[in-house]
């Protein structure tokens, strides 16, 4: 059996902002934070040298040497579905699923890298399952997840170059689960409950209910989308836009609640189908990303809804043991570094 990696740097590879946390296992469940950075890429790449030279000055900024790399990817044409099959080896699903991904996922997959696997941690069928007790009818929730193989290339290229060794490659929603299922282990193993990642382009939505993913949601909203309606298009900058809403302006909330209204309406779809097929109720929804850290945004989102909406810390059960010019900025930062974490986390062999 392969040792397992007692460091390991986790990526976030987004479409606005890279981030990375360099992460140290001591002992059996103890996780240290060494290390992060993070570096605004405008609108992210266009070509593998640029990633190159993206990702070099982001682990410059990071430090240390080399080590084993988990990456997670936002955007890049990646996507996340859950779907019932009947109980099949995965290694047979993945092939299935890239040769008639148009009729099973709604997506073309042929030119994709796709890896699935039992969204239950404990794999089994449930009572209740449209299944029954008939064998050859049970079916099961599978999480498949895709990117395109060119950005698989692109990326892997990318890390080899810069002489570290990348050990998992993960979208975005798998790691923000993987980071939430750590961080809140209680919560996870024992209530169904939504987590809301807002990004700088689109929000993701994961309905999760006892450590399964029961749905997967990416949500044509971010924060580009606030920060442009709010800016009245170009009407004031957006720093003043903030610094008035933030002052709880009649205008501006008035504004913020329209333009949020497709985000409220997806997360209520996404609550009312977990809902209707499990006779369950979601009270609570763990929010990040950048936008999570404006309150009026989180207040609006809770009166459209009447649900709780909270910000997650996903460093909630890490040792900080981080340089102390990186301290201060920690704080304001910590919202944003779920995807890298849960990367970092798999690769210290937590998945």
């Amino acid at each position: 059996m392969a040792k397992t990696t007692s460091t390991a740097i986790g990526i976030d590879i987004g479409r606005h902002t890279f981030k990375a946390v360099a992460l140290s296992r001591r002992g059996h469940n103890s996780i240290h934070l060494t290390d992060y950075a993070n570096r605004q890429v405008g609108e992210g790449f266009k070509n593998e040298e640029e990633l190159t030279q993206l990702l070099k000055l982001l682990l410059k900024d990071l430090g240390g040497s080399s080590r084993p790399c988990g990456i997670s990817v936002s955007g890049l044409d990646s996507f996340v579905r859950v779907v019932m099959q009947p109980p099949t080896p995965t290694h047979l699903l993945r092939e299935g699923f890239r040769l008639n991904g148009t009729t099973i996922l709604n997506q073309d997959c042929i030119n994709f890298v796709l890896d699935c696997d039992i969204a239950r941690p404990d794999g089994a069928v449930k009572a209740g399952d449209p299944a029954g007790n008939d064998q050859k009818n049970q079916q099961l929730p599978y999480l498949v997840a895709g990117l395109p193989r060119s950005h698989v290339q692109q990326i892997f290229n990318a890390i080899t170059r810069l002489r570290y060794t990348p050990a998992i490659l993960q979208v975005a929603p798998v790691a923000l689960f993987n980071a939430f299922d750590f961080a809140y282990e209680d919560v996870s193993s024992n209530e169904a409950a939504v987590l809301l990642d807002i990004g700088h382009l689109e929000s993701t939505v994961l309905v999760i209910c006892r450590r399964e993913v029961v749905l997967a949601r990416a949500i044509d909203f971010g924060g580009k989308t606030m920060m442009e309606a709010l800016a009245g298009g170009g009407a004031v900058d957006q720093f003043t836009a903030m610094a008035l809403l933030q002052q709880s302006d009649p205008g501006l909330i008035s504004l913020l609640s329209d333009t949020v209204a497709s985000l409220s309406r997806e997360i209520f779809n996404s609550i009312r189908f977990f809902e209707t097929q499990r006779e369950e109720s979601i009270r609570r929804i763990f929010v990040s990303g950048a936008p999570s850290a404006t309150d009026a945004l989180l207040q609006v989102l809770s009166d459209s809804l009447d649900l709780t909406f909270e910000v997650w810390d996903p460093l909630a059960r890490c040792q900080i043991s981080l340089p102390k010019s990186k301290e201060t900025s920690l704080p304001q930062d910590i919202m944003s570094l779920g995807n890298a974490f849960g990367a970092g986390l798999a690769t210290l062999g937590f998945r």
